[in-house]
């Protein structure tokens, strides 16, 4: 069931027996978000890979504004007005798209270089245009960011439990100071982490049809990609 931020708050609070007056709402906020955070890093974990989303322009521009939570860009795709066909971007220089979209009139964009939570893009795309990503989610580093997108953060909607009991123990140790809740809190939030650890391991066994995927970063590089 989907939880809101503002939902998310409360619980915490009621975890701890607190009301509104008892534990502020930016004490929610930063234990909330610093549960997810700590969460986020312990791995790589499959919910935040390969998200798909949707861009449509309403104005023509040269510039895509990313999602929030976007940490890394595996495929930029560009489908004109009335196409039924997207076209892959490729990845290139903040510069070179920069002197490009510059320059180039009336063609399609065909590049794209990430900079400053944007695409910039080596052409100008019509009214219409729709960008098609797919890519790897974290969630923002700055607090008010985080917030404000809370709502729809994959981590907070597929792990609640363990997050609002990460934020319990993180307030119970820095704003409570009750070192007793804190430990009671912190061992939910880790029995919980042993099982997500291990409900992942077997997942991404499934992911990867059972077993582990090589590492061919170098053979790519010196040799080319190959099918």
């Amino acid at each position: 069931m989907a939880i809101t931020w503002s939902e998310a708050r409360t619980k915490v609070r009621g975890d701890l027996w607190r009301t509104p007056s008892g534990i502020a709402d930016d004490v929610c906020d930063r234990g909330l978000h610093t549960a997810i955070l700590d969460i986020e890093a312990d791995r790589r974990w499959l919910w935040l890979e390969n998200i798909s989303t949707s861009i449509p322009l309403t104005v023509a521009s040269n510039q895509i504004l990313l999602p929030t939570d976007l940490s890394s860009l595996q495929q930029l795709g560009y489908r004109a007005p009335g196409a039924t066909y997207m076209d892959p971007l490729t990845s290139i220089a903040i510069s070179a798209a920069r002197i490009l979209a510059a320059n180039v009139a009336g063609t399609s964009p065909t590049a794209y270089a990430l900079a400053e939570g944007q695409a910039f893009l080596d052409a100008t795309a019509p009214v219409g245009s729709t960008f098609e990503l797919i890519y790897t989610a974290r969630t923002p580093l700055e607090l008010s960011v985080a917030v404000a997108a809370g709502d729809t953060n994959l981590t907070l909607q597929r792990e609640q439990t363990c997050v609002i009991a990460g934020a319990c123990a993180h307030i119970a140790s820095t704003f409570l100071r009750n070192s007793t809740e804190a430990g009671r809190q912190a061992a939910v939030y880790e029995r919980i982490m042993d099982r997500m650890r291990n409900t992942e391991d077997e997942a991404r066994g499934d992911y990867n049809g059972g077993f582990a995927m090589p590492d061919t970063g170098y053979h790519d590089l010196a040799y080319g990609r190959t099918q």
